[in-house]
């Protein structure tokens, strides 16, 4: 719609904010889940969509800014999955899950996680019966449209920032993985950037973390409660692994 840099930017940061402005919302309903009072759900996601290390992103054009709340919309949408009552129910919701897992993926890299952990998840909810056989279809094709579209969309960009083409680190990646003294490093920075968020919002992620570890070990907590603390931290923990 535009040519001028500038106002690209300042669209990417008008689109970021009101994408961020939702993980109000999406917090409430996810607390809201975990059986807690109105009042209290709502001031709990008012504390979230408010803490630093969220509005910061909002103020630039990154993809960080709409992030966070991706996430939380997948790790809603996979929940309804798979609790869903009735078979339209389950295979919109399988689908809807599938997309938001792809499009996670064409916001940023590390999202990588997020299409392994779907797919464990759906595996463990067919195993378990959380889920009907058939409502993982939809949700297969779904997201290998979606990488598909993502995938075509990179290239197209690859191509117009990177006419020679852009530099590779797979070298540094494999090397940082085949080492004992990479790991040692990957371990030490993947500990400071959990002190970092637990930091950055004041205590909340940390906080957060904890619940999660309670709600997996607890043995009286519902199965679909259980299985969604545990993809949360799973998926915390090698995003920043």
């Amino acid at each position: 719609f535009t040519s001028n840099s500038v106002t690209v930017y300042h669209a990417a940061m008008a689109i970021n904010a009101v994408v961020n402005s939702l993980l109000m919302p999406l917090a409430y309903l996810a607390l809201r889940r975990l059986a807690l009072p109105r009042w209290l759900a709502c001031l709990g996601a008012a504390a979230a969509a408010l803490v630093p290390e969220g509005v910061f992103y909002t103020q630039v054009a990154l993809s960080d800014a709409i992030f966070p709340v991706v996430v939380l919309a997948w790790l809603l949408a996979v929940h309804t999955w798979l609790t869903a009552r009735g078979r339209r129910a389950s295979l919109g919701w399988g689908a809807l899950s599938a997309l938001l897992a792809g499009y996670s993926y064409a916001v940023h890299p590390r999202d990588l996680v997020v299409i392994v952990a779907f797919g464990l998840v759906t595996i463990y909810a067919l195993v378990r019966r959380m889920v009907p056989a058939r409502s993982a279809a939809p949700a297969v094709v779904m997201l290998g449209l979606v990488l598909a579209a993502a995938r075509k969309l990179d290239h197209r960009i690859v191509a117009l920032l990177y006419p020679e083409g852009p530099r590779s680190l797979s070298g540094e990646a494999l090397n940082r993985l085949t080492s004992l003294h990479e790991q040692k490093k990957i371990l030490y920075m993947a500990c400071g950037q959990l002190w970092r968020v637990s930091t950055d919002t004041w205590g909340i992620a940390a906080l957060g973390i904890l619940a999660a570890v309670v709600l997996v070990f607890r043995p009286r907590v519902r199965e679909d409660v259980r299985v969604m603390a545990a993809l949360a931290l799973i998926v915390l923990a090698a995003i920043v692994y």
